[in-house]
């Protein structure tokens, strides 16, 4: 936190009410636990990796099992993937982290599993774009193949699920399908909270998923779309998520002054795409 920004917290909460507020929210962070970090990065990676922590958890969480292999492109960082979240900022799960990794997991480079998600490989191969991002409570369930590009971001409470662990016989033409089929979903995609996204989905780039949808099936809509319902069908094009942190402060603090405005209108000279596209 900036000196500025603590002058502004002191100003509008006082003094008294600030320093209990930072111990408020020092105490309800999520411990880093070094111990299961390190257990879990000596179980799937390669020892030279592996003694860097570039994995670690937080928080409440269980171990299943870790049968399969991480691997991890790009360069090594302490921390760059993290099981349960340090802070709980929008939803304030206390759930554990449940973790089984007995398949492939190819991170791209940093990535977030919030505080609740089971991470649920079973076998199969899941990639992780650079940036992906699975908020609290999310269920990830793999046996086949699940691709996720980079900077997508999944809100709390959805479901991945690349298959439905069961088979149906069609009795006219006596043909059973396969009950497991790969999920491909593009880069820079919103799937809003409670979204359930079944085996054989394909999202292109950039589409907008509405809270509470069911996703099923190759969806052949243009990028900047938004989709939802039950089954999810497309509802209009050209919406693009403002990833931009820097331009998501500033609406904040736009519609915060001024409360009667339901709208802002970007400044023509202003390129539209650099607006949203994230923070390098």
């Amino acid at each position: 936190m900036t000196l500025k920004e603590i002058v502004n917290r002191v100003s509008k909460f006082g003094v008294l009410n600030s320093i209990v507020g930072f111990f408020e929210v020092l105490f309800h962070k999520n411990r880093l636990r070094i111990l299961k970090s390190l257990y879990l990065n000596l179980r799937v990676l390669p020892f030279k990796q592996a003694i860097r922590l570039p994995i670690v958890i937080y928080g409440k969480s269980k171990i299943l099992s870790l049968m399969g292999k991480c691997h991890i492109e790009g360069s090594i960082k302490f921390g760059m993937i993290k099981f349960g979240a340090p802070s709980k900022v929008i939803l304030v799960s206390c759930d554990k982290t449940y973790i089984r990794i007995n398949g492939d997991v190819y991170f791209e480079g940093e990535a977030d599993i919030q505080s609740g998600c089971e991470f649920n490989i079973l076998s199969g191969k899941i990639v992780l774009g650079e940036k992906v991002r699975f908020g609290e409570k999310c269920k990830i369930i793999c046996v086949d193949f699940i691709n996720i590009g980079y900077h997508t971001r999944f809100a709390g409470n959805c479901v991945l699920m690349d298959s439905n662990f069961h088979y149906l016989l069609n009795t006219e033409k006596r043909k059973i399908n396969k009950c497991s089929s790969p999920i491909v979903i593009g880069e820079k995609c919103w799937i809003g909270i409670d979204t359930t996204i079944l085996r054989g989905t394909h999202l292109p780039d950039k589409v907008v998923v509405v809270a509470g949808s069911l996703c099923s099936g190759i969806y052949q809509v243009p990028a900047n779309s938004l989709i939802g319902g039950n089954p999810a069908i497309l509802l209009t094009e050209n919406v693009a998520r403002v990833w931009n942190m820097d331009n998501q402060i500033f609406l904040h603090h736009y519609f915060r002054e001024n409360g009667d405005l339901m709208f802002y209108h970007l400044p023509v000279d202003t390129d539209i795409f650099d607006f949203c596209e994230p923070n390098k």
